[in-house]
């Protein structure tokens, strides 16, 4: 059985790379007059989750865990506004199931 790398911080690479996926799924699957509103709901929904850690014995919340979840939904407005904000329309289309 392999040994697991350890790696440095992997856990903000993890938020950020969940915000990501987040910003770039919802930013495809609403108009782009709903940009900003999507950026502040996972905005808020970072700083939420982290507050929400803070009264848990078994967690703890992080600073840099929101500012890697930040980090996250910047990567994912560029990468969106590069081009993916278009994958709901590819999907449906793949699927057959566009207009």
């Amino acid at each position: 059985m392999a040994t697991p790398i350890a790696v440095a911080n992997e856990d903000k690479f993890l938020h950020a790379l969940a915000f990501a996926f987040l910003a770039v799924w919802f930013l495809g699957v609403v108009d782009e007059g709903m940009t900003l509103r999507v950026i502040a709901a996972l905005a808020v929904y970072g700083l939420l989750i982290e507050f929400l850690q803070s009264f848990l014995a078994y967690r703890a919340a992080d600073p840099r865990d929101v500012l890697a979840d930040f980090t996250g939904i910047g990567i994912g407005w560029l990468m969106a506004s590069a081009g993916l904000r278009r994958w709901c329309g590819w999907v449906e289309a793949w699927l057959g199931a566009g207009p």
